[in-house]
């Protein structure tokens, strides 16, 4: 009766180790996955100044091909 009353005990333990130990790795999982949200908005935002800055220098270059024309 004392030996089921321990391993019962244990049992109790281990499973509660296990809950916190889940809960602790969805945490961490929730906050790779915020970093990388993170992450990518800053690369989509790069990447609109870069076509920005493409979209400006065709056109300065377009102008002064024109200027060169005439």
């Amino acid at each position: 009766m004392i030996f089921a009353g321990v391993m019962m005990k244990r049992a109790f333990v281990a499973w509660l180790v296990g809950c916190i130990c889940s809960v602790s790795l969805i945490h961490l999982s929730w906050a790779e996955m915020f970093t990388a949200i993170v992450d990518l908005e800053r690369i989509l935002h790069a990447e609109y100044e870069v076509a920005q800055d493409l979209r400006d220098y065709v056109e300065s270059e377009q102008q002064r091909i024109n200027t060169l024309k005439r």
